[in-house]
């Protein structure tokens, strides 16, 4: 029996088939070359992983004042780099469940068991319900895993999305110095697509997170790039 909520979310613009997990490193390109290359997603903060219900659609205002920070001097509290992932395979697969907002005191009305999920609600000095937050509780999460079909990453620009795409082969070199060897790791692009994903150009054009999950459907995994 099909789910009647399926067709209330799919018109609302505000909600999304995906949940987000953007990057805040200063370093973003490279950490998510890193994330695809090695299929692992990691909190280093936590014993679980965030990830923001909100579509990107609607979000991008927020990435652009966010990247707006550095221009000022000061670090972006998110990238414009970052993954999105099914939102209905997290909750399914991986317990994936909405962040609980509430007074500091409240936590320990919550069983134990559940306590990963609150975060601490002061409006006065922390309200980040704006966030929407939603959290898997692990530390690790294997993108290999999941299905490529649900996944999409996200990065600036349309000519970067090749390079984050393919898949990459290593091999080893040496350098030889005064009678001493180096090895180094050499990174080779293939020109297969591995991963789906879109630029923040090309999202600024999409009406909403449907019709973006709709246009995955022509980035076939496999298919020479």
């Amino acid at each position: 029996m099909s789910n009647p909520s399926d067709n209330i979310r799919t018109i609302r613009h505000d909600l999304s088939p995906y949940l987000f997990n953007f990057l805040r490193d200063d370093d973003a390109p490279t950490i998510l070359h890193e994330i695809l290359t090695s299929g692992t997603l990691l909190s280093k903060e936590h014993e679980y992983i965030c990830f923001t219900d909100a579509p990107i659609t609607c979000y991008l205002s927020n990435l652009e004042y966010f990247d707006s920070w550095k221009e000022r001097g000061y670090k972006a509290m998110f990238s414009q780099y970052g993954i999105g992932i099914a939102r209905d395979w997290l909750i399914e697969n991986l317990g994936a469940r909405p962040v609980i907002y509430g007074q500091a005191e409240e936590i320990y009305f919550l069983n134990e068991s559940i306590r990963w999920r609150f975060q601490e609600l002061d409006i006065h000095k922390g309200d980040y319900s704006w966030l929407r937050e939603w959290r898997i509780p692990m530390k690790e999460l294997n993108l290999y895993d999941i299905p490529r079909e649900h996944i999409i990453f996200i990065a600036p620009k349309e000519e970067e999305l090749k390079e984050y795409a393919v898949d990459w082969e290593f091999d080893v070199d040496f350098d030889y110095d005064h009678g001493e060897t180096h090895p180094y790791l050499i990174e080779t692009p293939k020109d297969i697509r591995y991963w789906k994903g879109f630029s923040l150009d090309r999202i600024k054009e999409i009406e909403n997170d449907f019709v973006l999950s709709a246009h995955t459907k022509s980035q076939i995994i496999g298919e020479k790039l």
